[in-house]
């Protein structure tokens, strides 16, 4: 999971330190969100896992997903953008991983 957040960091132009912190600035969130949302939706983790890794409760994780699958369902500009991003860093990490 370090991977793909630092990857997602880097695509992102954030510091891992801020993604992983409590700060709630709406692009840190987003970027949260979208990484909780990969994790769940694409890598199958749980709950308890990606919470672990961000050092947040489950229950957190949950509300960050469903929070972002509503913003993505109304096209939310940022939030696509957003999703669009870590979508191709997702992809690359895949790629690589195979070639």
């Amino acid at each position: 999971m370090m991977t793909l957040t630092y990857a997602v960091c880097a695509a992102l132009n954030m510091d891992f330190n801020e993604i992983m912190g409590k700060r709630r600035f709406r692009p840190l969130v987003e970027a949260r969100f979208a990484l909780y949302y990969c994790f769940i939706r694409r890598e199958k983790k749980t709950y308890t896992q990606v919470g672990r890794h961000f050092n947040r409760d489950h229950s957190s994780v949950v509300n960050g997903v469903q929070a972002w699958e509503r913003l993505l369902s109304v096209s939310d500009k940022e939030a696509v953008s957003v999703q669009r991003q870590v979508n191709n860093v997702y992809h690359n990490l895949k790629n690589q991983q195979y070639t």
